[in-house]
């Protein structure tokens, strides 16, 4: 019984070991790649078979952050994907809290409404927006990509939002509301007890917009394009140039990353406060 007992554990083992390994080796081999293509001379690059040792440089990054002037549209991602989270959490915040916490008839309808602004794909909605963005002055804006970008963040910041009010209980409410608290500062006063969520769903927001494309190509140029939009500067007549896209991709995963560590205490009292289920 021991034997067999030892047999069907070194069994789940075993499997779970190559498929982690395999995992590991799927999502870790591409982003390496993308490192090496990022200091690599052209020649290197469109070497076959590939290269794997070579002499590393940084003209990829001289290329596109200071030739071609491409670190404006890193700031330009920078401010959208900020003030967008900002702009959504300003919105939401009401929103979900009102949801959470005021009886409504119909709330799982409303509630279903909200969400089916993230069912429409984008494509659906750029032609129109393009349109109404024209006729008022705004194409080509920050201040344009941010209202767009924060108009399809709500609804996930509301939804997440929701979840955490609703593991806060109501008898704080009522005791704030007895006391004379408005609606609006016991919200404020709930705030101090939601943050990781606060913080997970800014988080969101901001990363939707650093790495949306479709609607910051269509309602922006030259002078307010994002970092993923710049690369269609690099397909050219005369070829892709490849290490400069690599450059450009690697530079854009650092805020990721920081991010990512920064608000990771965050990221896992959320996870684990069991509120996202909602």
């Amino acid at each position: 019984m021991r034997i067999r007992n030892l047999l069907l554990r070194a069994w789940r083992v075993g499997w779970r070991v190559p498929v982690g390994c395999a995992l590991v080796f799927v999502c870790v081999v591409p982003y390496v790649w993308l490192w090496a293509s990022a200091f690599k001379y052209r020649v290197d690059m469109l070497a076959s078979p590939p290269v794997l040792l070579f002499r590393p440089h940084l003209g990829n990054f001289v290329e596109v952050f200071w030739e071609r002037r491409f670190d404006s549209n890193l700031t330009n991602s920078l401010i959208v994907a900020l003030c967008s989270a900002a702009l959504a959490a300003v919105v939401g915040l009401p929103a979900a809290y009102g949801l959470s916490r005021i009886q409504l008839r119909h709330k799982r309808q409303v509630l279903f409404l909200i969400l089916s602004t993230r069912m429409a794909p984008p494509i659906a909605l750029a032609l129109p927006l393009y349109v109404i963005y024209r006729e008022f002055g705004c194409l080509d804006t920050r201040a344009g990509l941010v209202l767009a970008h924060a108009a399809f963040s709500v609804s996930l910041f509301i939804w997440l939002m929701k979840g955490f009010f609703d593991g806060i209980p109501r008898s704080i409410d009522d005791v704030a509301l007895t006391d004379g608290f408005s609606h609006l500062r016991t919200m404020l006063l709930l705030l101090r007890s939601v943050v990781p969520g606060l913080v997970v769903s800014c988080l969101f927001c901001a990363l939707f917009s650093w790495n949306e494309f479709l609607l910051a190509m269509v309602l922006t140029g030259r002078e307010a394009g994002t970092l993923p939009v710049s690369i269609l500067g690099l397909v050219t007549p005369r070829g892709t140039y490849w290490g400069q896209v690599a450059a450009i991709a690697l530079v854009a995963t650092v805020p990721v990353v920081l991010l990512a560590a920064i608000a990771r205490g965050y990221l896992v009292r959320a996870m684990t406060s069991g509120v996202l289920k909602a």
